[in-house]
C-alpha cells in the first residue's frame, strides 16, 4: 500500500510507500502525511531578524518549530515522551489562552517525534474548514502494525465533533495503534461543548492546559534571546542572564493574575522586552500596515476592526463577521488579512474567532488609532455588529449571535448609554420585527431613567406582536409613566390564551400577577375606587396560589391583607378570576391614552391556559 499526499513547495504529488500492497492511499485534502522528507524541505536557517519577529509574535510555522534556535521549553519533551511510550488509544489536548505557546509547541512535538523515530506516522490535519468532508473511509483503512498513527490538529474545536465520532469508531475496533494530539484556545473548546464529551468512555484522555511560563523555561528563552544581542533581549539586554530569567519568570506570574484570559506567555514577553516602549512598538507597526493595500482598503482598517473587540474582552469576532463588514469573500480573510497580520505579528486566530496577539497590544492599539489616526471605534463598533446581523440573515452561521445582538448590554454596563442605545437602534433597523430587540432597547431606556423613550419604542412598532415578554415589558414601560391602566391592560394580554400558544409559565405567570397587582393599588390610591383594592386583593390570591420564593409569598400576602383592611371580602379562586378580569376591562375602558389598533382590547381575552397553571376550574374565563 501506498500513502500518497501533495506537499504545499513543490506543488507535486508524491507517493510514500510503506508495504508491498499495490493499493493506493491518497491523503485526504486538508490533511497532510508528515514525514523527515516534509520536514526537511521547511527546515532552513532563519536568520536573526525571523527570529525577532517570531519572538515579537508572529504565529509560528515549521520553519519555527525546526529552528535550533528557538527553545524546546518542558512540555515538549515530557508530551512527546507519553505519546512515545503510550500504547493505546489516546488523546491528547493543548489548552490555554491565546499567547500561551500552544502552536509552537504542538509543531515542534510533531517535529521531534517524526526526527528522533522511524515508527511514526503523523496525519496532520492542515485545513479545518467546516464545509471539508470527513475522511471517514480513509482513517477506517489505517493499516496496522507498520506505524504508531498520530493524528494531529491545531484549531482542533473547529472538527472536534468529527474526532470525538472517529475516536469512538478507533475504540469498537479496539485500534491501540493510534493517538490524537489536538490543540485549541480553552475557550474555543468550551464553546464547541467538546468538554460535555465522555472522551474517557472511548479513549484515555489528557488535557495538558498551558499558563504562563516555568522557571526551567525561562533559562531556555532568556538563553535564546541573549544568542541574538540587543534586538533579541530588549530592555533585558545588559542583565545577568539569571536576574533576566528571574525578571521574565514574575512578568508571567503577574500576567496570570492581570489577564486570565490572555497569554502570560506572550504577556510577559512583551512586558520584559518591550515594556513601556509598546506604544512606540506599534506606532510604527500601524504605519507599515496604513501603507499595505488590501481589497478597496488598507491592512489598518482591517486591523482597526480586530483590535476594537478584543479591546473590549470580546471574543467574538469571527472570519464570517470580519468578511461581512470588509464586503468580501471569506476566503479573502486569510490570504490578505489574517494571514499578513500575522505575519505582522499583529493577529491571531483561534478556531474561526479572530483576535491580536494580547489584549495589551489591542488596547494600545485603540489609544493610538483613536488619538493619531481619528478612527471613531463607536462606529466601528456598530458596523460589526450590523455585519453579524446582516450575515445572519444571509443564511451564515454566527457562533456568537447572541451576543452580538446585545451588545449594546456590553457598553451599557460600562457606562456608555449612548453607544448601547444608538448601537441596539441600528440592529433594530435592520430587523424592526425583532421584539428581542425591541424589548431589550427599551430596557436601555428603562435602566437610563428615560421611562418615556422606553414607553415610545413600543408605542412605535407597527407589527402585530404574540409575545408574552414583549407585552410584560411594555406594561412595565407604561407603569412607569404612571399609566397604571394601561399597564393591567398588557400585563392582562401577557397572561392570555389569545398572545401565544405555548402556555403561560409560572415564572411569567409571577412577574405579570406582581406588576398587575401594583397597579391596581396605585389606581385606587389615585381615584379612591372600591373596585381598584378589590381587583388588588383577587390578583394577590391569584399570585398565591403560584410556586414562589418567600419574598413574593409575602408581597402578595401583603396585598392581600391591604384589601381586607380596605373592606374587601375574601374570594374563592374562581371568584378571584372573574374580579380580576373585570378589572382588566375596567382598567382598559379608562386607559390614560389611545394605543395602537393591533393591540387587542381587553374585552377579546381569556384566561383558560392561567386558569389550568393556577388548577381553577374555570369554563371560557
Amino acid at each position: 500500500m501506498e500513502i500518497a499526499h501533495y506537499t504545499t513547495q513543490k506543488k507535486t504529488l508524491k507517493k510514500k510507500k510503506y508495504n508491498n500492497s499495490s493499493n493506493l492511499f491518497v491523503i485526504p485534502d486538508g490533511w497532510i502525511f508528515i514525514d523527515k522528507e516534509f520536514l526537511s524541505e521547511r527546515s532552513r536557517d532563519l536568520d536573526n531578524n525571523s527570529i525577532i519577529t517570531f519572538f515579537n509574535g508572529r504565529s509560528p510555522i515549521w520553519r519555527e518549530a525546526l529552528c535550533p534556535k528557538i527553545p524546546r521549553r518542558g512540555i515538549v519533551q515530557n508530551i512527546g515522551r507519553e505519546l512515545n511510550e503510550t500504547n493505546e488509544l489516546k488523546v491528547t489536548l493543548l489548552t490555554g489562552a491565546g499567547g500561551e505557546g500552544k502552536t509552537t509547541v504542538f509543531l515542534q512535538i510533531i517535529s521531534d517525534l517524526v526526527n528522533l523515530y522511524e515508527h511514526w506516522g503523523v496525519l496532520w490535519i492542515n485545513d479545518t474548514s467546516i464545509n471539508r468532508p470527513w475522511p471517514t473511509r480513509f482513517l477506517r483503512q489505517l493499516q496496522k502494525d507498520k506505524f504508531k498513527w498520530l493524528i494531529a490538529c491545531d484549531d482542533a474545536d473547529l472538527v472536534a465533533k468529527h474526532l470525538f465520532n472517529t475516536v469512538k469508531s478507533f475504540y469498537k475496533e479496539e485500534r491501540n495503534d493510534i493517538q490524537f494530539l489536538l490543540c485549541c484556545r480553552d475557550t474555543d473548546w468550551i464553546s464547541a461543548r467538546a468538554n460535555e464529551w465522555n472522551w474517557n468512555s472511548y479513549c484515555s484522555f489528557t488535557e495538558k492546559r498551558m499558563r504562563g511560563i516555568s522557571s526551567e523555561d525561562c533559562d531556555k528563552i532568556i538563553e535564546g534571546w541573549d544568542q541574538l544581542g540587543a534586538d533579541g533581549m530588549g530592555r533585558l539586554y545588559g542583565l545577568d542572564l539569571k536576574e533576566a530569567a528571574n525578571r521574565l519568570l514574575i512578568a508571567s506570574k503577574s500576567e496570570e493574575q492581570k489577564y486570565e484570559k490572555e497569554g502570560a506567555f506572550y504577556g510577559a514577553m512583551l512586558r520584559v522586552r518591550i515594556g513601556d516602549e509598546l506604544k512606540n512598538h506599534l506606532i510604527i507597526l500601524l504605519n507599515r500596515l496604513k501603507e499595505k493595500q488590501i481589497l478597496k482598503t488598507n491592512l489598518l482598517e482591517a486591523f482597526a476592526y480586530i483590535v476594537a473587540m478584543h479591546s473590549e474582552g470580546l471574543s467574538i469576532l469571527t472570519k464570517d463577521v470580519l468578511a461581512e463588514t470588509l464586503n468580501c469573500r471569506l476566503g479573502d480573510i486569510k490570504r490578505y488579512i489574517t494571514g499578513p497580520l500575522g505575519d505582522e505579528a499583529a493577529t491571531a486566530i483561534g478556531g474561526n474567532h479572530i483576535y491580536t496577539r494580547h489584549r495589551a497590544i489591542a488596547e494600545t492599539s485603540v489609544e493610538i488609532l483613536s488619538e493619531i489616526y481619528h478612527f471613531d471605534f463607536d462606529e466601528i463598533y456598530i458596523e460589526l455588529a450590523e455585519a453579524a446581523l446582516l450575515a445572519y440573515n444571509k443564511g451564515v452561521y454566527i457562533s456568537d449571535l447572541g451576543k452580538w445582538r446585545f451588545l449594546s448590554s456590553h457598553f451599557f454596563n460600562q457606562g456608555n448609554r449612548s453607544l448601547a442605545i444608538r448601537l441596539n437602534k441600528a440592529l433594530l433597523k435592520i430587523d424592526p420585527s425583532d421584539v428581542y430587540l425591541i424589548v431589550h432597547l427599551s430596557k436601555l431606556f428603562r435602566n437610563a431613567n428615560e421611562p418615556l423613550q422606553a414607553s415610545k419604542i413600543f408605542r412605535d412598532n407597527l407589527f402585530s406582536v404574540e409575545d408574552r415578554p414583549f407585552f410584560y415589558e411594555w406594561a412595565v414601560t407604561e407603569g412607569n409613566n404612571d399609566n397604571h391602566a394601561i399597564s393591567i391592560w398588557f400585563s392582562g394580554i401577557a397572561l392570555s390564551d389569545q398572545i401565544q400558544k405555548r402556555l403561560i409559565d409560572n415564572k411569567t405567570a409571577t412577574f405579570c400577577l406582581s406588576g398587575m397587582a401594583l397597579a391596581f393599588s396605585k389606581l385606587f390610591e389615585k381615584y379612591n375606587n372600591i373596585s381598584f383594592i378589590e381587583s388588588c386583593g383577587a390578583v394577590a390570591i391569584l399570585g398565591l396560589r403560584l410556586k414562589l420564593g418567600e419574598q413574593d409569598i409575602s408581597y402578595f400576602q401583603h396585598l392581600v391583607n391591604r384589601s381586607k383592611n380596605e373592606g374587601v371580602a375574601n374570594f374563592t379562586p374562581i371568584g378571584a378570576l372573574n374580579i380580576m378580569k373585570k378589572g382588566i376591562i375596567q382598567a382598559w375602558k379608562q386607559a390614560e391614552e389611545e394605543m395602537p389598533e393591533w393591540v387587542l382590547s381587553a374585552d377579546q381575552l381569556t384566561f383558560e391556559g392561567f386558569a389550568m397553571l393556577l388548577q381553577i376550574e374555570s369554563s371560557g374565563q
